[in-house]
């Protein structure tokens, strides 16, 4: 099935989808990522501004350079001591040389023109660098250009894979283990089906080559997340609660619109995979037994995983699944891009339903999606691509059945987010779901706009736990965050110093025991803090301010300075910001 550019001004339709899409989205929740996640914030406004956090236990280890380059080098070398300054000096070079081969490979395989491909290397990976340096005007560019970097070296092994290079497949993937794990174990399952069907794969000796590549590829991995366990472990963490504290403040997981992402990133990734096996060799008839077996494994991972996330025990094992599944619907999505962009165009030239619903799909997807800036960057390119006059061909036979996978997994993710987004109360009243309203979003980050045109720059201010980012807006330095333990991943010297400080914010007569449980119940004890208390905690951090919820108890003595619908601000005494 070709499916050949729109005529005339109809070509411009695909270019003004994305882009109204990408508009829509930042224009709806134009900071609603940047005040929960600290993946956006600490690479980039914290290493260039460490004047932000005084008294932070980060801040020794932080550094003044702005640009990418630098960026790069400091996160390689002076955040971090010398095997693993090594260790993250490589990380970043392999990433980087991986996503160069996984743009190109994908160019060419889209576009069979040279200087098509050239320019697509140029856009994405300078794209993302630029990304980086522009810092804070495009905190969430950062966030979604990293993560489209990570997907084209997946796309990278992938390809390895599929020409039966697998001694370069395992070693890829080893690496990608030292990138990021979780899209390593994507690529795991994603690559299962060659593994099993393709009729070139390794035997014997081969066989035991691909495995001591991969090996051996997994040292940078283990010389980088080594020291982090020791650390952890050495202040009496168990794996599952140092497992739960290292993924706390990737809470938004939880909300119910991802577990009809998991189940349909289960189902579609399978189907991603199979599409690719079928097209590349002849099944046998006990291959299709095999094939359903497969999809049916996939189905009960996506229910299996959903049913663990609602009733909140997340073991290890069930969160990395969860994960795991949530980032195989990325892939697919990625996917799913590159032929939606080729159908919404030709479905200008061919009114057929199968593509008409499918860019249908793709509006309703992107539009919902909670990550849809990642997907509509590379819609705009591919769009522009298209422009330039190219067009590009799918495997025969699975136009009509991907075309039917996409069009029905795309909506069903979109229904999952319709729902959540129209009963948003629902989920609030919840506070392990973390799901924030909007107006509580805005109320945030109003505090934040406060503190920094209000308070002097070395002011200090008690926050609630369970509300991270303040110093994202403020420019202030917050007592605590709730993504202070995960922050250690960027420097595992700070770890002690981390989890001291956080202990530090409980005030109750035993010590806070190493478990989830204790967390949350740390949040729920800083609305109840009487203003003595208050007091009390503000002294142990030399806090100026505290910031307190709508739900919080009252304080009578202390003196509201700033209030809006969700929090108020007080003067703690004796402060002096």
């Amino acid at each position: 099935m070709t499916l050949e550019r729109g005529k005339g001004a109809d070509r411009l339709l695909p270019l003004a989808i994305a882009v109204g899409l990408f508009l829509l989205r930042v224009w709806r929740h134009p900071w609603a990522v940047a005040v929960e996640g600290s993946d956006l914030i600490v690479p980039i406004q914290l290493f260039a501004h460490p004047e932000w956090l005084v008294g932070h236990p980060l801040r020794e280890a932080m550094t003044t350079t702005l640009s990418p380059l630098q960026w790069i080098w400091a996160r390689g070398w002076a955040l971090f001591d010398w095997p693993e300054g090594i260790a993250e000096t490589l990380r970043l070079a392999l990433l980087c040389g991986l996503a160069v081969g996984g743009v190109w490979t994908v160019a060419q395989a889209l576009f069979k023109n040279r200087r098509v491909s050239l320019l697509a290397v140029i856009l994405l990976i300078g794209g993302g660098a630029g990304a980086l340096g522009m810092g804070f005007a495009w905190k969430i560019g950062v966030y979604h250009a990293w993560h489209f970097v990570a997907f084209s070296c997946g796309l990278w092994i992938l390809a390895a894979l599929l020409r039966g290079r697998w001694e370069w497949a395992a070693a890829g993937l080893g690496l990608f283990f030292s990138i990021h794990p979780t899209h390593a174990v994507i690529l795991c399952g994603l690559a299962a089906p060659l593994l099993l069907w393709a009729p070139n794969r390794p035997t014997g000796a081969r066989r035991l080559r691909c495995a001591a590549w991969f090996l051996l590829a997994l040292l940078p991995a283990v010389i980088y997340f080594l020291p982090r366990w020791q650390i952890y472990a050495s202040a009496g963490l168990d794996p599952e609660t140092w497992w739960a504290l290292m993924r706390i403040r990737k809470n938004h997981h939880l909300f119910p619109f991802s577990w009809g992402g998991y189940l349909w990133g289960g189902l579609l990734a399978y189907a991603a995979a199979g599409g690719w096996v079928r097209h590349r060799m002849e099944r046998s008839e006990e291959q299709r037994l095999r094939d359903r077996g497969a999809g049916l494994l996939a189905a009960g991972a996506g229910v299996l995983c959903a049913a663990g996330v609602f009733f909140s025990e997340i073991r290890p094992v069930v969160l990395l699944a969860k994960l795991t599944l949530l980032r195989a619907s990325d892939y697919l999505l990625l996917l799913l891009s590159l032929y939606l962009c080729a159908s919404v165009e030709s479905a200008l030239s061919d009114p057929a339903p199968v593509r008409r619903w499918s860019g249908i799909a793709l509006a309703i997807g992107l539009l919902f999606l909670d990550y849809a800036i990642r997907w509509t960057l590379p819609l705009v390119f591919l769009s522009a691509a298209f422009l330039a006059g190219r067009s590009w061909r799918l495997p025969e036979g699975t136009g009509g059945r991907f075309a039917a996978v996409v069009r029905t997994g795309l909506l069903g993710l979109a229904a999952c987010n319709i729902f959540v987004q129209a009963l948003p109360p629902l989920f609030a009243a919840n506070p392990r779901l973390q799901l924030r309203l909007a107006s509580e979003n805005a109320d945030w980050k109003e505090t934040q706009d406060w503190a920094r045109e209000n308070s002097r720059p070395d002011a200090v201010f008690l926050n609630p736990p369970d509300w991270s980012g303040f110093e994202v807006f403020s420019r202030r330095t917050p007592a605590i965050s709730w993504q202070d333990l995960g922050r250690s991943i960027y420097s595992s010297q700070t770890a002690r110093s981390e989890i001291d400080h956080y202990l530090r914010y409980h005030l109750g007569p035993e010590p806070l025991p190493w478990r989830r449980e204790a967390f949350w119940g740390l949040a729920e004890q800083y609305r109840s803090l009487s203003d003595a208390e208050l007091l009390r905690l503000g002294e142990r951090f030399g806090a100026d301010y505290a910031i307190l919820p709508a739900a919080a108890a009252p304080h009578p003595t202390l003196k509201p300075v700033h209030q809006n619908r969700h929090f108020t601000v007080y003067r703690l005494h004796g402060g002096t910001g």
